[in-house]
Order: structure tokens, then C-alpha cells, then sequence
């Protein structure tokens, strides 16, 4: 079999300038070259790795790594398994972005923006624990799991939301977490949380953006001449993959 370099590119459905390309990377070289004329005549092998370059741009590998992949043997599992990982990679970041439009758009909610609130009186049951600066956050996302398991077993509700209060300031010691399940009537254990003001900001999305949020709000209460209680308070609404959290500091009002 000789192919003509026009009749190899409608086989593997590519342009005849690729081909030419593919040969000057040495990635699809034809069988032999007319030295008087220039023709190039490909063979059945080149009609195979031309099928096979095009079967590995399909994965997205790059043309460099699909000549590695198909000049060096046992090479192809490394490869198409980094590949793996960083499409799921690239997956992960789209969907989280794609999540935190959605929760925008779905709530209608503006963009973060500090503002003060008056929190009435609610029903809540509560749990403690101590963490670790670097513990804190899966410290309460645990002690959450716990408490809304034992609310759900002991009075077949489940709680509303959760919430968090810690020192504003934090160091390498064990920090003192109350967790709290808000909930819409009283219930086995629960008891009365008082109304309260609050410095907060909600925060749609990516978890990462807690420490701005925080620094928002501080500054926000520092900004307006409020009393911080001392106390720092994560309000989760929606513990979804993409939630809403509310950061908040308790103020007792002007100086």
C-alpha cells in the first residue's frame, strides 16, 4: 500500500499542512521520499501511528507527549494517567466555580457586604469541644455531623443551621468551640439563645475566602466605632459542596 500525504490526511480526516507538520516533528514520518520530486509516499505503518496520534489528541496529551508515548514503550500508563489527574483537577475548579454562580444566581445574593443585624431570640441545642488553630474547621464540621445525628435520633427533627463561636483571637492552644443547631421549636435539651446584635458578612462559594471575610468584618467594626463582644460567629446556612456562611462578630453598639 502507498499513500499519497493528500490521501493519508483524508484517511486520518486531518489537513495535508498537518501532516506536513506531523513530519516535521518527526512525529508521522512517511515511509520514503522522493529525492528528485519531494513526493511523499506513506505506508500501512504510517496509516497506524497516524491513527493512533489522533486516538492520544483525543486525551489531550500535547504533541511532544504523544511522540514520547508512542517512540518509548511502557510510557503510556505514566502519561495518560498524569493527564487523568489533571483533567479532574481542571474539573474540580469549573464545577466549584460553576456551583458558586449557581448559588448566586439561585439566592440572589449580592456580593459581600458587611451590614449589622439584630438576630431574635431562638431555640438551640448545643455542643463543646476544644480544637487546635489548624483543627478548628474540621473540629466543627465534625462536632456538626454529631449533633445533628443526635438531634435527629432523639426528637426526629433536624436542625435548620449550624453555627460556630470561638475567641476572636486565636493561638496554639486548645480552642474552646460552641456548636449550635438552630431549630424552629423547642425541643429535648434545647434551650433559649438570646437575641443579639451582630457585625456580619455572607459569604457565597469558596471556603478560602473565610480570613478576607473576617478581615472585612473587623475592620468593618473597627471602621465604624462598634464593641466587639469577643466572640467570632460562623452562621452555616447551607452546608452544601458550595454553601453560604455567614461571618459575624457580636457588638454591643457605639462608642
Amino acid at each position: 500500500m502507498s499513500l499519497s500525504i493528500g490521501e493519508l490526511a483524508q484517511r486520518l480526516r486531518i489537513t495535508t499542512r498537518t501532516a506536513r507538520y506531523y513530519d516535521e516533528l518527526g512525529l508521522l514520518v512517511p515511509d520514503r521520499i522522493d529525492a528528485r520530486t519531494g513526493y511523499r509516499a506513506y505506508g500501512e505503518a504510517q496509516l497506524v501511528r497516524g491513527m493512533q496520534i489522533e486516538q492520544l489528541k483525543a486525551t489531550g496529551l500535547s504533541l511532544e507527549e504523544i511522540k514520547c508515548v508512542l517512540d518509548t514503550e511502557g510510557i503510556t500508563p505514566g502519561l495518560l494517567r498524569d493527564r487523568r489527574r489533571q483533567i479532574e483537577e481542571l474539573l474540580a475548579g469549573h464545577t466549584a466555580q460553576l456551583a458558586a454562580i449557581d448559588a448566586l444566581l439561585a439566592g440572589q445574593h449580592e456580593l459581600a457586604v458587611p451590614e449589622i443585624v439584630v438576630l431574635p431570640a431562638q431555640h438551640v441545642v448545643v455542643a463543646h469541644t476544644t480544637a487546635s488553630h489548624h483543627e478548628l474547621s474540621r473540629a466543627i464540621q465534625r462536632t456538626i455531623q454529631r449533633l445533628g445525628r443526635s438531634v435527629r435520633q432523639k426528637n426526629g427533627v433536624r436542625c435548620r443551621s449550624f453555627s460556630a463561636r470561638f475567641p476572636l483571637d486565636v493561638d496554639d492552644t486548645a480552642i474552646p468551640i460552641q456548636v449550635a443547631g438552630h431549630l424552629d421549636e423547642r425541643v429535648t435539651a434545647s434551650t433559649i439563645q438570646p437575641a443579639e446584635t451582630q457585625l456580619k458578612v455572607e459569604l457565597v462559594g469558596n471556603v478560602g475566602l473565610l480570613p478576607i471575610a473576617y478581615d472585612v468584618v473587623l475592620t468593618a467594626v473597627r471602621e465604624r466605632g462598634l464593641l466587639p463582644v469577643g466572640t467570632a460567629v460562623e452562621h452555616y446556612l447551607d452546608l452544601g459542596e458550595v454553601g453560604r456562611t455567614e461571618i459575624a462578630i457580636p457588638i454591643q453598639g457605639c462608642h
